[in-house]
This record gives C-alpha cells, sequence and structure tokens, in this order.
C-alpha cells in the first residue's frame, strides 16, 4: 500500500513516520519546495513513543505525490482544507481514499465540494477522524512523538473499496479504529475546540502576557471547566437531533488514551498528555485561529440548520470573535440541510 501525506507539520511528518515503520511506502507533500529539498536531503529522527532515523520523502509536486497513492491523509489545519479539496480534485484517481486526520468537519465540507454523484463516479471515499492521533514536537532536528492515541474515531462517505483501504491503513496504525455509523459522528466527537476556545478566553490577559503555564491545570478554573460541560451538554443536544451516539467528553477523554476517570478535572490532572499542555503563547495560536472558526462556529451553524438551541456555544462563538478579531468567519455553507440529508444514515456505498 501507498500513502500520501498532505501536510508537512508534526502531525504529518509524525504520521508519515508512523505509516513507515508499518512498512507503508510514504510521500509527505509540502507546498515549499526549500523545506521539501531541505527534509529530504536531511533526514531527521524520530524520538519519543518509537526512534527511527529514516530519511521519509518530502515532495513539493501535488500530483506526483498522489500519482500512485491508494491512501491520501490530509493532516493540515482545518483553515486550508478548501484550499486542499480545490487542488486534489483535478489529480484524483479513480479508487483513492481521502482521510481528513484532522476532523473538523473536513468529510462534510469534502462531500459537499466535490458532490456525492462525483465521488460515486470516481469510487472514492472520503474519511475523518474525531481528531489529532499524535502528540508531537519538533525539538532541534528531530520530532518526539510524547503520545499516540489508543483509541479513534472514523467517519466514512463513498465507495466501500476505498473506505476499506482507508480503515485498514488506520488499524494498521491505532490500537483500537471504532467505525463511526453516522458520517457527522467524528466531527461532533472532537474535543479540542470545545476545550481550547473556553479556556483560551478564560485566561487571555495570562497568554497576552506570555506567561508559561500549564493551560488545562493550572487555567482551568471551576468556571472554566462549568462552561466547557455546558457546551458539552449542547453537543448531546445536537447528537440527539441527529440520532448519533453521544459519549460524554469525560468519557471519550479518557478512554481514547486508554483510561478511565470521572470529572474533567482528573482527566487533565491524570493523563500527561494533558497536564504538561503548555498554553499557547499567542493569539495566533491554533487553539484560537483553528478550533474557533472549524471547531466552535460550526457547532452553531449545525444548529441553527437543525432548530436545536445552543446559548452557550452561540455567546461563546459571538464574543471570541469580538475578542479574536483577526480570526474571520468561515464560510461554512457546506453545512446546510441539503448536504445532511444527502449523507445522513448513509456510509461506503
Amino acid at each position: 500500500m501507498n500513502a500520501t501525506i498532505i501536510g508537512a507539520g508534526n502531525t504529518g511528518f509524525a504520521c508519515a513516520a508512523d505509516l513507515a515503520r508499518h512498512h507503508i511506502t510514504t510521500t509527505v507533500y509540502s507546498r515549499d519546495p526549500a523545506k521539501a529539498a531541505k527534509l529530504t536531503e536531511n533526514p531527521f529522527a524520530i524520538t519519543g513513543r518509537f526512534t527511527t532515523t529514516q530519511p521519509l520523502n518530502v515532495s513539493s509536486d501535488l500530483a506526483a505525490s498522489i500519482q500512485s497513492a491508494d491512501v491520501i491523509i490530509v493532516a493540515t489545519w482545518a483553515n486550508v482544507h478548501t484550499t486542499v479539496i480545490d487542488a486534489l480534485r483535478p489529480l484524483i484517481h479513480r479508487g483513492q481514499a481521502i482521510i481528513f486526520l484532522n476532523g473538523n468537519w473536513g468529510l462534510l465540507q469534502a462531500v459537499a465540494a466535490f458532490t456525492p454523484a462525483w465521488l460515486a463516479k470516481k469510487s472514492v471515499s472520503i474519511l475523518e477522524t474525531s481528531g489529532m492521533p499524535y502528540v508531537a514536537q519538533w525539538q532541534d532536528h528531530s520530532l518526539h512523538i510524547s503520545e499516540i492515541k489508543d483509541k479513534v474515531t472514523v467517519s466514512t462517505y463513498g465507495a466501500k473499496e476505498a473506505s476499506i483501504k482507508g480503515i485498514n491503513l488506520l488499524k494498521q496504525l491505532y490500537a483500537q479504529v471504532i467505525e463511526a455509523p453516522n458520517i457527522l459522528q467524528a466531527s461532533l466527537s472532537a474535543l479540542n475546540p470545545i476545550i481550547h476556545v473556553p479556556v483560551s478566553l478564560f485566561n487571555l490577559s495570562r497568554i497576552e502576557h506570555t506567561a508559561p503555564f500549564h493551560i488545562l491545570t493550572d487555567g482551568l478554573s471551576p468556571a472554566a471547566r462549568a462552561y466547557i460541560m455546558h457546551i458539552d451538554d449542547e453537543r448531546k443536544h445536537l447528537a440527539s437531533a441527529l440520532h448519533i451516539p453521544y459519549s460524554s467528553i469525560v468519557h471519550q477523554l479518557a478512554t481514547q488514551w486508554g483510561t478511565d476517570f470521572d470529572t474533567l478535572r482528573e482527566v487533565f490532572h491524570g493523563l500527561p498528555t494533558y497536564r504538561n499542555l503548555p498554553a499557547p503563547d499567542s493569539l495566533q495560536s491554533r487553539f484560537i485561529v483553528e478550533d474557533l472558526p472549524f471547531g466552535i462556529d460550526p457547532l452553531v451553524k449545525l444548529g441553527e440548520v437543525l432548530g436545536v438551541s445552543l446559548p452557550y456555544s452561540e455567546k461563546l462563538a459571538a464574543f471570541a470573535h469580538a475578542v479574536f478579531d483577526q480570526v474571520p468567519e468561515p464560510d461554512l455553507g457546506f453545512i446546510n440541510a441539503e448536504t445532511i440529508a444527502a449523507v445522513q444514515g448513509t456510509g461506503s456505498a
């Protein structure tokens, strides 16, 4: 099997190294030719959960990168999903699977852009996971992978054979791959936005003063925890309206790392992944720039489409956009009744 990863960042390279150690031929696409050449000519070490110095093939030619790929993995910020989808459409070959590794509504967006008829004609499948499976950080000239999730939820839409290829690839990487019964479930199960955006607002002055602290322990006040739980309750209402299985934020966070806790505070203090998470050092953090427009805003939009009242999410989005005015409101036209009706209750065909 051959795989191509679009996105030459921490997650993209962590996934590429993971694929390589499972003997899957992998190419990483970077839009920066200089970066691609440098990383190909100067292999870097992988440390942490596994160790390797195996060189990775990095290319700045998108068409050549995906030419022989069975599976294309999109590991970019959700902010550029539109650009990626537009670039891929004329290059996709029959029978390929596309996986949005970061969820955040990439599957629904791709189905709306490609259209169900086009996907059926090309026998292409779109998949997405419910969140980032890796925690990785550059250290000098090495990438340190501190965590890999034990459990990954994945939604699929499109050709069955292509979906199976994508699922089988994921099963080689992660201990437990849960195939969601509904294609909206993975995005609705993405928890980073409903944590990151409120906790960033509750700690705005500390972030602006760039004082280092651990945001999910030092920065998680009782009021912040309560607000997160209110949004999670609204997520439950959306799941009910869509007839999607719901798992609480506490249970979902704990089990995806193979543990069990009773409260949000216990999760964040009990797991090193969360306990040691540093706070953003600027307002350009992914916690804000990605998780607000492609995490919180889609929940609000979905509530509008479904007629579900989401007062906490709506107020959070309105206030966050007022405070973080550098973050434009996204075009979420793909979240509409027609597209939801087209995919609701369907999966691989």
